[in-house]
C-alpha cells in the first residue's frame, strides 16, 4: 500500500497549531519568583591527619562544621513585584538545629537594586538574620531582577526553604533544569526535516503541481518550527 504523503498536511497543520497555542500559554503574562541553590560547600574540606590539626573560626567561636550556601532569588515571571504587593517578608529558612553566623548578598541584577528599599541598613537588602533564618527587605523586583546571597550557616544539612506571602504568588518555586524538553525538541525538528527532504527529490520540483509538493513544504515548516522552538526555550542562567 502506498503511502499518500498529502496526508501528512492536516497532521502538520494540526501539530503546529498545538505548538502555537503552547507557546502562547508559555509566555502569558504572571508573577513567578524562584530561587536557586548554586553552591552549598563545607568552609572546611581538608580530610584525614591534617583535618584535626586545622581550626575555622568565627568571631571566637569554632565552626569547623559551618558551610557557605550560595542562592540566587530571581522574578522569573512576566510581571514587576511590588512593596505594596508583599504581605510578609521572604525569607530563606534552614533545617532545625542549623545557626546562621553571616549573611550578605553578593551581587544583583541590576546593580543598584538595594537602593529601591528605603530601610537601607548596615546588611542592604537583608532585614534580620535569626538563628534559622534570614529575612529580606521588602524590594521592588522587575522582570528578571535577582539577587544572589551568600550564607554562613552551621550544622546545615542541605536541605532549605523559601517562604514568604506574595499577592499573586502561590509559592516560591526552586528553579529546575529543563534540558530534556528543548533536546527533544531540536531533534524532533531535526529528524522531520530531513525525512521531509528525503522523501521529495529535487528534480520533483519541475513536474510536480503545488498540490503535491505542499504536503512536504508543510512537514519541512513543522520540522522548522520544533527546531526553533527547542532552540528558544527558555534556559536556567546560572549567574555566581
Amino acid at each position: 500500500m502506498e503511502f499518500d504523503i498529502r496526508l501528512v498536511a492536516p497532521l502538520a497543520t494540526t501539530i503546529g497549531i498545538m505548538v502555537s497555542i503552547y507557546l502562547w500559554i508559555l509566555n502569558q503574562k504572571k508573577k513567578r519568583l524562584s530561587f536557586k541553590v548554586l553552591s552549598c560547600e563545607p568552609i572546611l574540606k581538608l580530610s584525614g591527619y591534617a583535618r584535626r590539626h586545622l581550626q575555622v573560626r568565627f568571631d571566637g567561636q569554632i565552626v569547623d562544621d559551618a558551610s557557605v550556601v550560595l542562592l540566587r532569588l530571581t522574578n522569573s515571571g512576566h510581571l514587576p513585584i511590588n512593596v505594596s504587593d508583599y504581605i510578609s517578608e521572604i525569607s530563606i529558612c534552614f533545617n532545625p538545629g542549623a545557626l546562621v553566623l553571616m549573611a550578605d548578598v553578593r551581587a544583583t541584577a541590576p546593580a543598584d537594586l538595594d537602593e529601591r528599599t528605603e530601610a537601607r541598613g548596615s546588611l542592604g537588602l537583608i532585614k534580620t538574620l535569626e538563628d534559622r533564618r534570614v529575612v529580606l527587605e521588602r524590594v521592588l523586583l522587575n522582570d528578571g531582577d535577582s539577587m544572589t546571597l551568600q550564607v554562613v550557616v552551621r550544622n546545615h544539612s542541605g536541605r532549605l526553604q523559601v517562604k514568604g506571602h506574595i499577592n499573586g504568588i502561590s509559592k516560591i518555586e526552586e528553579e529546575k533544569k529543563y534540558l530534556l524538553t528543548p533536546r527533544l525538541l531540536t531533534s524532533g525538528g531535526v529528524t522531520i526535516m530531513i525525512a521531509s527532504m528525503f522523501l521529495c527529490e529535487p528534480s520533483s520540483f519541475f513536474y510536480w503541481g503545488f498540490e503535491d509538493i505542499l504536503p512536504y513544504v508543510q512537514l519541512f515548516a513543522m520540522g522548522l518550527l520544533l527546531l526553533l522552538v527547542g532552540w528558544r526555550w527558555p534556559r536556567p542562567i546560572d549567574l555566581v
